[in-house]
Order: C-alpha cells, then sequence, then structure tokens
C-alpha cells in the first residue's frame, strides 16, 4: 500500500469533522515534507526535537498547535507499525503534555466492565 493510501485509511478512521480530518491529513502531510526536504527519517534520534524547533522558530506554530501535530503523527505512526512496541496499548489515548512528554493513558481495564449498583 502506498503512502497517500495509508494516510487516507488513517484518516478514515479518525473521529472527528470533515475539517479535524483535514487538519490531521495536512499535519501528517507537513512532517513527511519535513523528512525529506531535510534528510531524516522517523527513526533519526531527537526527530521530534528537530521538528518541534523547525514548527516554532521557522513556521512561528503556537505550542498547542505543536502539541497536536506531534500527537497525530505519533498516533500515526503507531496505525502504520502495528508491531510497534507501543501496540500493546490498544485501548489508550496518546499525546504530548504541555510539557512536551508523551503520554499514553491505557483505558482498557474500564473497558468491558459493569458498573457496580449499590
Amino acid at each position: 500500500m502506498d503512502l497517500t493510501k495509508k494516510i487516507d485509511k488513517y484518516i478514515e478512521q479518525v473521529d472527528g469533522t470533515p475539517k479535524t480530518k483535514k487538519t490531521y491529513k495536512d499535519d501528517i502531510i507537513e512532517f513527511l515534507n519535513f523528512l525529506c526536504e531535510n534528510n531524516k527519517t522517523i527513526e533519526t534520534p531527537k526527530i521530534f526535537e528537530y521538528y518541534t524547533d523547525y514548527l516554532k522558530k521557522i513556521k512561528h506554530r503556537t505550542a498547542s498547535t505543536v502539541r497536536r501535530k506531534k500527537t497525530v503523527i505519533t498516533r500515526f505512526y503507531l496505525f502504520c507499525f502495528p508491531s510497534d512496541e507501543l501496540n500493546h496499548f490498544s485501548n489508550c489515548i496518546v499525546y504530548y503534555d504541555r510539557n512536551g512528554k508523551l503520554i499514553i493513558k491505557d483505558y482498557s481495564q474500564l473497558i468491558n466492565k459493569t458498573p457496580k449498583i449499590n
């Protein structure tokens, strides 16, 4: 499957409005263009540090926009590589906090549990 189809398939499964889906697709494409233009890969050490600097200093993006972009890219990466070591968080929310730290909240223990009625 080529990358364009993979992006489209990922965007199809995203929960959100058409505008949100377009924004996410643009985020992924912008990151891929950044990688190509700078001769880097997703495996490049500190790639998100380079990308964050680029977004803030060159593109003048806000901190919240940078967090969103990094979250979208991380989720897309996990979608593309389901055998990734983080895949065991199948019922999780992945995002970056205000300090730039990757947060993975695992909700698998809450799924399929019947609430107690007293």
